[in-house]
């Protein structure tokens, strides 16, 4: 077993965290390229993003209907509800994960290239799923991993823009008439 923290240390260690990850200082310098060079890959790997998100309202259900036409509505709650609950798991995960990674390409890139391909080859093995089961297994794994791939994308700028160059965003644009 292990002995908790005294209160006074866990205050220093919280202090300590919440200076630590306050969001005032820059970011380290990009890895390799320009800022610009940045926003122009960034774009078109966001569309690909929003495609692949697409998936489940039209490709899923038809997929399914295909296999078990007289239960496809039950089918579909079990596929997204089992992939739901494994994304809504991997988000934190992948996220944590990114955050304390350390590599030459990165924090990021790796994670996303990796999840990348795990998405290309579960939705590989989604097309040729024979059963619900199949497509189940096939989609809960291109969610987990679109968690690897969403997560750290999102946090890209924030960590590669430097804040005398990034504009100021507002937090709740939609409210601002």
């Amino acid at each position: 077993m292990t002995t908790p923290l005294p209160e006074s240390a866990a205050a220093d260690l919280e202090a300590a965290f919440i200076d630590a990850a306050d969001g005032n200082e820059d970011p380290p310098p990009l890895v390799r390229g320009s800022i610009n060079r940045l926003i122009r890959w960034v774009f078109p790997a966001g569309l690909v993003i929003a495609m692949i998100s697409a998936i489940p309202g039209v490709l899923v259900p038809f997929q399914i209907e295909l296999i078990d036409p007289a239960n496809k509505e039950l089918n579909l709650a079990l596929v997204l509800s089992v992939s739901g609950a494994g994304s809504l798991i991997a988000g934190p995960i992948a996220g944590q994960i990114s955050d304390r990674t350390r590599s030459r390409f990165g924090r990021r890139t790796p994670w996303i290239v990796i999840g990348s391909l795990v998405v290309a080859l579960a939705l590989v093995g989604m097309a040729f799923a024979g059963s619900v089961w199949g497509i189940t297994i096939a989609w809960f794994f291109v969610q987990v991993a679109m968690a690897f791939v969403q997560g750290p994308f999102s946090a890209i700028l924030p960590d590669r823009v430097p804040l005398t160059v990034a504009a100021p965003s507002p937090r709740y644009p939609a409210s601002r008439s």
